[in-house]
């Protein structure tokens, strides 16, 4: 917590700047850019955060149930070899296992989706405003003023530093959500 909220706002902070001069350069496709990331975090991103926030609650239930199997079965050696059920408690252990493990494989599977759906994402908000900035140099976008090719390659770099900075708000932000579950 302590490490993550002033990297926050160290990171908003330069988003936010990126983001005036990306308007000051166009503001046609400055808003557009920094609206469709936006989109992309609400509308599709939050979505799917809350499915992750559920598969973390029942990893954190397993992992209990896991824990509560062991130190029952420590704590009463003596009883499971007296009645002979070692092969019970071992069962009970590899299911409990096993079901863990699949949780954290459907984690493993649904955050490379994400990441890749993110990417892809990223990728078109990039190629619609290389797209549309021809028509912003010859100025036939409506209400868009004409801008130079060094102001247009400026306009890029910045895109494209925006949409790191927003990862990785999106990337700390989540760790900070994961944090506040976990602690007691």
């Amino acid at each position: 917590i302590t490490w993550n909220i002033p990297y926050l706002c160290t990171l908003t902070l330069q988003a936010a700047m990126i983001g005036f001069f990306m308007v000051r350069i166009n503001a046609y496709l400055g808003p557009m850019a920094m609206a469709a990331m936006l989109a992309i975090k609400f509308g599709v991103l939050d979505p799917m955060n809350q499915f992750e926030r559920r598969t973390h609650r029942v990893q954190r239930k397993l992992d209990t149930l896991n824990n509560q199997i062991v130190d029952e079965v420590f704590s009463m050696v003596s009883v499971v070899k007296a009645f002979a059920k070692e092969a019970h408690h071992a069962a009970a252990h590899a299911d409990a296992q096993r079901r863990y493990i699949a949780n954290i494989n459907a984690v493993v599977i649904y955050r490379c989706v994400r990441e890749f759906a993110y990417g892809c994402l990223r990728a078109f908000v990039f190629c619609a405003a290389l797209w549309l900035a021809p028509r912003v140099l010859s100025g036939a976008a409506a209400g868009a003023a004409s801008v130079s090719s060094g102001q247009l390659t400026g306009f890029f770099l910045l895109l494209q530093e925006f949409q790191d900075i927003f990862g990785s708000i999106k990337m700390h932000y989540e760790v900070l959500v994961r944090e506040f579950g976990d602690i007691d």
